[in-house]
């Protein structure tokens, strides 16, 4: 039973990862943080002003997104252990 719970579990938060993903990657498409690291890779100038570029890079960054995709990574990481450690317990005991 528990390794049901837990193998739904990590189906559930895997498919949470793959739609936080793509939630993430549109936010990062739409909001020009790309335009900001590109900015800070291909003019050498660009280093004087780093204070600003900084500051515009954290403001464009999905936090809430990021912090999401890293719940449920997190999560799957758990579940997929725990039914990992339910399996091998099941097999010492055959």
């Amino acid at each position: 039973m528990r390794q049901t719970g837990y193998g739904l579990l990590s189906l559930g938060s895997f498919a949470g990862i793959i739609a936080s993903g793509i939630y993430v990657k549109d936010i990062l498409l739409t909001s020009g943080s790309f335009e900001y690291f590109s900015l800070l890779f291909s003019d050498v100038k660009t280093l004087a002003y780093w204070k600003e570029l900084s500051l515009s890079m954290a403001e464009s960054l999905p936090f809430l997104g990021l912090a999401m995709l890293c719940g449920i990574g997190a999560l799957f990481l758990w579940s997929a252990m725990r039914t990992t450690q339910l399996q091998l317990f099941k097999k010492a005991l055959i």
